[in-house]
């Protein structure tokens, strides 16, 4: 990730640890780099997401999210069931829901509600005097993601 400091001790491995020899020939030489910072190997790990939908929008949610969702009727603090799961990826497994997959839920906690961005709305007509000036702040709910269920 960009703009993220690593901190820590940094070990480099090349395997194989020899290169072929002057004059060797018909050996491929392929070497392997495993990159490892602060005793953990940087190799993948299985990500698990889910495609939810809420408010008419789809979200693409993973556990530790934050999410921006149309303004739900819920108070901070409280826990949020989100069952309309329309994709589930678990590492390798992906499940497609037809629309939804079954006994799939998104469990989520409501961190507060925000604004966003004004929008002004400005009408004018030339030549006959006519102005209209409007703005507009939709409201939104901040969900955290804190498990992805599948039943």
């Amino acid at each position: 990730q960009s703009g993220r400091l690593l901190t820590g001790w940094l070990q480099v491995r090349v395997l194989p640890e020899e290169p072929p020899q002057r004059g060797e020939s018909g050996r491929a030489w392929n070497a392997r780099l495993v990159l490892v910072v602060n005793g953990n190997d940087n190799r993948r790990k299985p990500v698990v997401y889910a495609v939810v939908e809420t408010g008419g929008h789809q979200y693409r949610a993973q556990v530790g999210d934050i999410l921006e969702v149309e303004k739900l009727p819920y108070e901070a603090g409280e826990q949020v069931v989100l069952d309309r799961v329309l994709l589930l990826v678990d590492g390798e497994r992906v499940q497609v829901g037809q629309p939804t997959v079954p006994g799939a839920r998104v469990l989520a906690t409501v961190l507060g509600e925000i604004k966003g961005p004004k929008i002004r709305i400005f009408k004018y007509r030339p030549r006959k005097r006519y102005r209209r000036r409007q703005g507009h702040r939709q409201r939104y709910t901040q969900l955290r993601v804190d498990q992805i269920l599948l039943e």
